[in-house]
């Protein structure tokens, strides 16, 4: 494995930002699609005529679109750290279900049937496991400095 180590709250917590992430550029693709009128209408937002619809939501259009973008940049390099993390892991089998859980966002349920399994535990208690023993290598390598 290389020198990274994530416990699952980290692996979690990416997990979410990858969520977020996708929600963002859901929100955007609405206020673009508003914008151009190719739509009249969105969930949250007040309907409007294409052409106030340019005008109202183009000040917000720009400001989400810088918001969406500092905090893309973000979420990216962490989604990096991930990435990075995964793939330094040894046991191929292990870096599946991280990838499945952890970068795709996928469900126990979703882990399980992808990997072949009919049960969403098997890859829970995997993913336990591997945590458990990279903090017991993490707890090995701190006490022999």
């Amino acid at each position: 494995m290389k020198n990274i180590t994530m416990n699952q709250k980290q692996m979690d917590h990416l997990r979410h930002i990858n969520r977020e992430i996708l929600q963002q550029k859901n929100r955007l693709q609405k206020l673009r699609a508003l914008q151009q009128g190719r739509v009249r209408q969105a969930p949250g937002l007040p309907s409007l005529s294409p052409q106030d619809a340019q005008e109202r939501y183009a000040a917000q259009l720009r400001e989400l679109e810088e918001s969406t973008a500092r905090h893309l940049e973000k979420c990216l390099e962490e989604a990096r750290a991930l990435q990075d993390f995964i793939q330094g892991v040894e046991d191929s089998q292990t870096r599946q279900l991280l990838s499945l859980r952890y970068l795709e966002c996928l469900t126990w349920q979703q882990v399980a049937f992808r990997m072949g399994y009919c049960d969403e535990q098997t890859p829970r208690k995997q993913s336990q496991a591997f945590f458990k023993r990279q903090q017991k290598e993490v707890k090995a390598g701190v006490a022999q400095k």
